[in-house]
Order: C-alpha cells, then structure tokens, then sequence
C-alpha cells in the first residue's frame, strides 16, 4: 500500500494567497467601498501590507504627527518599485477607514504603542495621482480640483478651484441679469441638456461655455476670480471642520517624475513655490502632505 503522500504536490500543503505586486494609487482611489467587491480589494490592501523596519519608521512618524493641533509635510523617497505607491494607499485607507488603520496597526507593537493617541482624528484624504495630469498643468491647480472632488465624494461643499469658483460667480452675478440670453445660448448647443446638468457633470465644459457666452455677448466680466492662497486654504479648513472633520490629508504620488516633466523653470518654479506654501501652512493648519 503507498503511503498517502507519494502523489501530493506542494500546492496540495501550502496555499499562497493572491497577492497584488503593483498598486495604482487611482484604481486604490475609484474603489467604492460601499460595494461588496470593492471593500474587498481595500480589505485585501491593507491586510497584505507587509511592515518591514523601514516602513515601521515611516507609519510611526506619521502616526506621531497626528497627535498636534497642526500638520507636517513629508517626503518618501525610494527606487522604483519599492512599493511607495502601496504605502501612500495603504496611509489614504488609515486616515479614511477605522478598519484600514486598525487593520495595520495590529501587526506591529511599535504602531500599538502610539496608535491610541491620534486614533481619534477624522482626516479628509486626497489622492493625487500626477501620472493622471498632464505637466502643463499647476500643481496648484491639480490640488484644489482634486480635494474640492474629494470634498464633494465625501459630502462637502467647496469651491476652491479656479474653474469652480469661476463658475459660482457666473452664477451668482451673470446669470439672474442674462438668464434669459444665456438659456437661449446653452439650447442652441445642446437640446437635451441643462446648465445645471453641465455643471455637475463637466464642470471643464462649463467653464469654456461661460467664455463663449460672454465673448459672443460682450458682457463685462463683473467679478474677479483669482483669490489669495491663504484665504482658499482657510476656506478649506472652515468647511471641514464645520462638517465634522478635523483637517486635511494630502497624498501625492510621483511628483519628482511630474516636476521633472515641467516645460519651462517658471512653471517648476511655479510649483515648487506652491509645495513650500502648503509646508508653511501645515505648520500652522491641520493640513498633512505626503
């Protein structure tokens, strides 16, 4: 009689579970986690997440840094392939999801010690994806579009971004006066659309089409649309806070490759001179960029 082993195979003793070796922070982001498979790929990031002694590190001064009133800045450097991307979305998922960070912090005593701390900390994050813009575009402006977008998933009014506010002051100072001119302008273009409808779904196209109403028009413009840096910073903070969140969590991936990519010194130093505008800030507002 053989012995029961002879025909089993190493697959028959040992199961490997699947396991992701490449992580794109924008799929980690268009994840719902209201559906069923969705909460179960973000589930699957966070308890794969492997803490080797360099990452212990960096989640532990993380951590730390969440304790304060105010926010820090951070770097994380590494070759390609180190897994940045993977610790950036498994941070995103910490400062979103009581489950993502437990989840975490459990495998390390280190992480334990210091957990309890900031555990109370209700942080909007942003994703930031650069791969996904192209570098004629401000980093400035790639900012305030993606957290008034992450503002508005999680429930928040904002308009912070050059195209939003510009399309508010349209609103409220153009249209009530050129509403009947205006509505006859948008129904010649689109028989089955509505502003409201162009706004919420292509708020780009709405701005353009706001310029083609006033250049056929004539219509002076009557407001002004840039505003200082600090005063959409606070606008930002005063919206989180009176909806119940306590501050803010950027999350930038491959901006060395983005700056990189820049065309032109003035537009490098456009955005380096942002990047140290939102540093000065976290020193003072609940802001944290990494």
């Amino acid at each position: 009689m053989s012995n029961q082993l002879d025909n089993l195979h190493i697959g028959d003793l040992i199961q490997v579970p699947d396991v992701k070796t490449v992580i794109d922070m924008a799929e980690v982001r268009d994840l719902d986690p209201d559906d069923p498979q969705g909460r179960i790929d973000l589930e699957s990031l966070s308890h794969s997440f492997v803490i080797t002694e360099d990452i212990e590190k960096i989640l532990s001064t993380v951590l730390r840094s969440l304790v304060p009133q105010f926010g820090r800045g951070f770097f994380v450097i590494g070759t390609y392939g180190s897994g940045k991307s993977h610790l950036l979305s498994v941070l995103a998922l910490m400062a979103r999801y009581r489950w993502a960070r437990d989840s975490v912090i459990k495998k390390n005593q280190e992480l334990l010690g210091i957990s309890g701390k900031s555990v109370g900390q209700k942080l909007l994050p942003v994703m930031i994806p650069l791969t996904e813009f192209s570098s004629e575009t401000s980093l400035e402006q790639i900012i305030w579009q993606t957290t008034e977008l992450a503002a508005a998933m999680a429930g928040i009014p904002l308009s912070i971004s050059h195209t939003q506010r510009y399309i508010d002051l349209f609103n409220r100072y153009i249209l009530p006066v050129h509403g009947e001119e205006f509505n006859s302008f948008i129904s010649k273009r689109f028989s089955d659309i509505t502003w409201d409808q162009i706004v919420r779904d292509d708020p780009a196209a709405g701005h353009t089409i706001i310029h083609q109403f006033i250049r056929k028009s004539g219509i002076e413009i009557p407001f002004e649309v840039s505003t200082e840096r600090r005063v959409l910073l606070q606008e930002l903070i005063d919206s989180l806070r009176s909806n119940g969140w306590d501050g803010l969590f950027l999350i930038i991936d491959e901006l060395s490759e983005f700056l990189k990519s820049k065309t032109s010194n003035q537009k490098l130093n456009e955005d380096t001179r942002f990047l140290q505008f939102l540093g000065e800030a976290s020193l003072v507002s609940p802001v944290w960029i990494i």
